[in-house]
């Protein structure tokens, strides 16, 4: 339904949390929620936040395509099936907020203490945590993303050649999709909450707050 529930069991007890993404999206946005009744969006221009507040594979595609810039899609093989890979670079914006401020090149110009007219180039290291690059493998007839593989800046340097375009043996961070289904018939039991009289707190609130003040 509308609704996300987490449902924590440890052995220290149980708690029950209630999330609302239409009225997380509505928080965010000021007080004008994108979202209709029937939780989808009105227009195109609110597909990307409302995918983003919303989490999951969907949170994670609108958050690359805020962040990165992609080139333009190349065919690949791929464990014996054709695929579509795409890199993408952090955007500019992004890395002077996520990591050195820098141009295409990762340099920044120093001031000289001798004359502080005159600048010279030097290289700062990217910070190891935070990605360069990404790389999206994807079906080229479903377009689902089976591997979304983010890098490190030392790994730039196989973006220019073939082997750049197929996952690595040491990346970052590798999200690889196993035995993907569509339109498969899910059993609704499965994905049924039988409250009865189990206490349960929604946390939309909190969580706008905690949002809000990260954006500050």
């Amino acid at each position: 339904g509308r609704y996300l529930w987490t449902d924590r069991q440890f052995p220290g007890g149980r708690t029950v949390t209630r999330l609302d993404p239409v009225r997380l999206q509505a928080g965010l946005a000021g007080g004008e929620s994108p979202i209709a009744r029937q939780g989808r969006p009105t227009t195109a221009t609110s597909l990307l936040p409302a995918a983003a507040s919303r989490g999951s594979l969907c949170g994670q595609l609108a958050d690359l395509i805020q962040r990165f810039d992609f080139e333009p899609p190349r065919e690949i093989p791929w464990n014996g099936r054709p695929m579509v890979a795409l890199l993408g670079y952090r955007k500019a914006g992004e890395r002077e907020r996520g990591g050195p401020e820098s141009r295409a090149d990762g340099e920044n110009k120093l001031h000289s203490s001798d004359d502080e007219k005159q600048t010279r180039e030097a290289p700062t290291p990217w910070p190891d945590p935070l990605p360069h690059h990404v790389l999206l493998s994807v079906g080229p007839q479903d377009l689902y993303p089976y591997v979304i593989e983010y890098r490190r800046a030392d790994d730039q340097r196989l973006t220019t050649s073939p082997e750049g375009l197929l996952p690595i043996a040491d990346p970052l961070a590798r999200f690889e999709q196993f035995d993907v289904q569509f339109a498969a018939q899910i059993d609704d039991r499965l994905f049924e909450l039988a409250s009865g009289d189990i206490s349960w707190t929604d946390e939309t609130g909190s969580l706008i707050q905690q949002m809000r003040a990260w954006e500050q």
